[in-house]
């Protein structure tokens, strides 16, 4: 089998080298941040970066030392003659040694091929996790892939929260440990599972797993949600039929329950956690009912084409969605997010999931590495570090249409499955949990929004407090679903109304696949998105162009209408403006909860235009003074 070389990982993007509109690629720079001493309160330290760091070509295998106790990551390497990459242990933070950048290879001899291609070296079995590990680096020097103060400002907190205690892989673990426990969750696979996964059946062990998700998904304490339940269920399910078809035969059926109780719980967490925090869903939605069922779509769709789409192709999909986004679960990201509200905590998020991942597998029992191969834990930390944005920062959409795929071919068509997905959920139920299980809430961000402009801080406060009593009043809801978005309440920040309502655009996009392997996105307006739009004061196609511009690399001003917008590797098709009735539920809810109750539009209507008056004029205090008299006698016509 063909091994992958160093400039075929996700160090080097598989894309045309004609895009369209790239992403803005700026220079990053010469260091990486190196490992500091994080301070407590997890403030961003702003010391100089580094400028003597110049990352190798090419990943370097080092002889092995034995691993010290309590090591939580891969085995020590020897400090090579290169910028060495090993996991230190406070939980597999990356370390950069400086040392003479020469190989380690005689001089005689010259470079090894081991340096010179990142092949395995057959005496360490290393070069897998050292490539995962210098992509990692490369990542934390190149984002956000801009120059600059504020992009180096990003890259230090970036590299701050990467190296912080709190978010070691170990760290997590053991909050995953303990959430598990606290649903009640036994993490022990039943008696007579040490057995080959095909003598005692994957049936068999979809039975054993059905308690985990009515645990974490059907308990009246904690998270009570038959929708979730199903999305999950049904691909809990539908992985373990992957796994039964592309499984080792040396494969257990404890390893595979293992594996799939691991993700399950991994889902529920990160859900959970989307649900404390106001901002685009993160959880059930978004990994499984979006992302993995769009990953399965366009395999489904290219195999149609001609192209090779294996079952391991799409378990690496599988668990690389169910991953990809647990870095905004980690400690000082989610727990800033709800102290300081959303200020770039999420940045980078993606190097904090690829780094789990190759963490765990760095121990050979682990079941993981039963299930894949080197290659394609390679391909899954790839897809996971690079979700939205290919190495280079770029849109990335190279979909190859062979039957005879290199690994080339597979990490090009992985990456491009993924990416697609991902970026095409930006509509629909991507909204924050909060919206989706209080339609009504849409009314208090909108006088959020009016206190904000008008700089009312304390009449800020007490519309998140009556928001806040709103949710604690739901009887319906599970005490901890209750107090999970009681919390979220308290990270709406000033401009929350303009990351979310606008999200309120679209419908669930649609995909077609060309004979040259083009991929063609469409997308139908809701028929909620301009009243919504209207009453927030929001331009009407603002979401719908960001949508655009992150996957067909085009900046747009959409018109209405019927629009197409070709892009390299992706095509956006626009059906805007057309009339149509609400097709969900949130969408009737919002119709009948929110856009039918004239005193909420006439206020919010006339509140927008003030809006607009107050930013053109230099002395906006009588307009401020009428905003806040609008909003007053509004709120007091909802109390009579």
């Amino acid at each position: 089998m063909a091994e992958i070389s160093p400039l075929k990982t996700s160090q080097a993007p598989f894309l045309r080298k004609s895009q369209t509109k790239p992403v803005k690629q700026d220079k990053a720079p010469t260091a990486l941040p190196t490992s500091q001493e994080p301070s407590e309160s997890f403030e961003p330290q702003n010391a100089a970066l580094p400028l003597n760091f110049k990352p190798q070509s090419s990943p370097q295998a080092p002889p092995v030392s034995k691993p010290e106790a309590g090591q939580t990551g891969p085995p020590a390497t020897a400090a090579s003659s290169s910028a060495v990459i090993s996991n230190d242990k406070a939980g597999g933070t990356l370390t950069l040694l400086e040392t003479p950048l020469t190989s380690t290879a005689s001089t005689e001899k010259g470079v090894s091929l081991v340096d010179l291609f990142g092949l395995d070296d057959p005496k360490t079995n290393n070069g897998s996790a050292q490539r995962m590990a210098k992509a990692e680096a490369t990542y934390l020097q190149r984002y956000p892939y801009k120059e600059g103060e504020k992009a180096d400002q990003t890259r230090r907190e970036l590299s701050e929260r990467y190296h912080h205690p709190k978010n070691s892989t170990q760290a997590f673990s053991q909050q995953l440990n303990d959430f598990a426990a606290s649903r009640g969750v036994q993490k022990k696979a039943p008696h007579g599972f040490d057995k080959p996964l095909a003598e005692v059946g994957i049936e068999q062990v979809k039975r054993a797993l059905a308690p985990t998700v009515d645990a974490l998904f059907s308990n009246r304490e904690f998270n009570n949600n038959p929708d979730k339940k199903q999305v999950v269920s049904e691909q809990v399910n539908r992985f373990l039929d992957l796994v039964g078809e592309a499984a080792p035969k040396d494969l257990t059926a404890a390893d595979a329950f293992k594996i799939a109780q691991d993700n399950t719980v991994l889902v529920a967490y990160q859900d959970r956690a989307a649900g404390e925090v106001f901002m685009g869903d993160h959880g059930v939605r978004h990994l499984l009912g979006h992302n993995i069922r769009v990953c399965e779509e366009l395999a489904d769709k290219a195999v149609a084409k001609g192209a090779q789409v294996t079952a391991k192709d799409r378990l690496v999909m599988h668990q690389a969605m169910v991953m990809h986004d647990l870095g905004y679960a980690m400690d000082t990201v989610k727990n800033g997010i709800q102290k300081d509200g959303i200020a770039g905590q999420e940045n980078g998020h993606n190097v904090l999931a690829a780094r789990v991942l190759r963490d765990q597998t760095s121990d050979p029992e682990h079941p993981l590495n039963k299930l894949f191969e080197k290659r394609d834990l390679e391909h899954i930390h790839a897809c996971m570090l690079h979700h939205d944005r290919d190495a280079e920062g770029k849109a990335g959409i190279d979909l190859r249409l062979t039957s005879h795929p290199t690994e080339e071919d597979r990490r090009a068509n992985l990456e491009t499955m993924v990416r697609t997905a991902d970026n095409t959920h930006a509509f629909d139920d991507k909204l924050p949990e909060l919206l989706l299980q209080e339609p009504r809430s849409l009314k208090s961000l909108r006088m959020i929004q009016t206190a904000a402009e008008i700089g009312d801080k304390t009449l800020f406060r007490e519309l998140q407090d009556d928001l806040k009593s709103m949710v604690e009043q739901r009887k319906d809801l599970a005490p901890d679903d209750r107090k999970a978005l009681a919390s979220s309440v308290g990270t709406i920040d000033e401009v929350a109304h303009k990351f979310n309502a606008r999200r309120i655009a679209g419908r669930r996009p649609t995909y077609e696949i060309s004979d040259s392997g083009q991929i063609t996105v469409g997308v139908q307006e809701s028929p909620i998105h301009r009243p919504v739009s209207a009453l927030f004061g929001l331009p009407a196609y603002k979401q719908m162009e960001n949508f655009v511009e992150d996957n067909a690399s085009r900046e747009v001003k959409l018109q209405g209408g019927k629009e197409r917008i070709e892009g390299d590797g992706i095509s956006v098709e626009l059906d805007l403006g057309v009339a149509s009735k609400a097709s969900n539920r949130f969408e009737t809810q919002i119709q009948d909860q929110v856009l039918k109750d004239r005193d909420f539009t006439r206020f919010a209507l006339l509140d927008a235009q003030l809006s607009k008056q107050q930013k053109l004029v230099d002395n906006p205090d009588k307009i401020i003074a009428k905003r806040r008299q609008l909003l007053q006698d509004y709120r007091q016509s909802q109390t009579a």
